[in-house]
């Protein structure tokens, strides 16, 4: 099972005019930048089999698609910082690297494609419990999350023709980089439920009592909207 995420970032800028130290001047690359560690970033190396869009729509050249792929990436930088000095210098010399591209695509053009092979979920309050996506789950998974702005009426309705499930992990508004790691976490966990039916985890017994208090601790939080 392939994950993908979709990040709408509306102010981020597309061209290389911006400071990394000034997230004001940037259009908040630095909420893209987190969201791309929240991606792929682990203790030991990073994620592979996960992949991140995000389409930049701030001046001055909009809409701008940077694509992570994550079994073609060599590395993942180390912090924000460095992050976001990957896209002023992605944006600057136009050239991709290896796992990362750069190219002219739309938000509508991008997800549109990818609906014709797979799952869409658009992060919502008003959406289905998360536990429901599990049956789906040998599909690739995508999951499309706004950013401090969020989605118009206008793009939700456009993903609803599309077929885009809305999708709720709590009843509040959450930092979009949270919610990718309690997607990613959420998932880990069911696939090693899956894989390890002894409920023997990592070399322990984790047993019925942690699935209880795990699912608890998430039901608590019913309903979700990104940020």
């Amino acid at each position: 099972m392939l994950v993908e995420f979709i990040l709408k970032a509306s102010t981020a800028r597309t061209d290389s005019s911006f400071t990394i130290l000034d997230p004001s001047s940037s259009g908040r690359m630095d909420l893209v930048s987190r969201c791309i560690l929240a991606t792929f970033k682990q203790i030991n190396g990073f994620r592979r089999d996960v992949n991140f869009y995000t389409i930049l729509e701030g001046p001055s050249n909009p809409p701008i698609c940077i694509k992570f792929i994550g079994r073609e990436l060599e590395r993942i930088p180390s912090d924000e910082l460095e992050t976001t000095f990957l896209i002023k210098e992605l944006l600057e010399k136009k050239q991709s690297l290896p796992g990362v591209y750069l190219i002219k695509e739309s938000f509508e053009e991008l997800t549109t494609r990818l609906a014709k092979k797979k799952k869409i979920f658009l992060l919502n309050e008003k959406g289905i419990e998360f536990s429901n996506i599990f049956p789906m789950a040998d599909k690739d998974l995508v999951f499309v999350l706004g950013d401090h702005i969020g989605l118009n009426e206008d793009k939700k309705r456009f993903l609803a023709n599309l077929g885009a499930i809305k999708l709720r992990i709590g009843p509040h508004s959450y930092l979009t980089s949270h919610c990718i790691i309690f997607i990613q976490e959420e998932i880990d966990f069911y696939s090693t439920r899956r894989t390890c039916p002894s409920n023997k985890v990592e070399g322990t017994e984790k047993g019925e009592e942690e699935g209880r208090m795990r699912g608890g601790s998430v039901n608590m939080e019913k309903g979700s909207q990104l940020r």
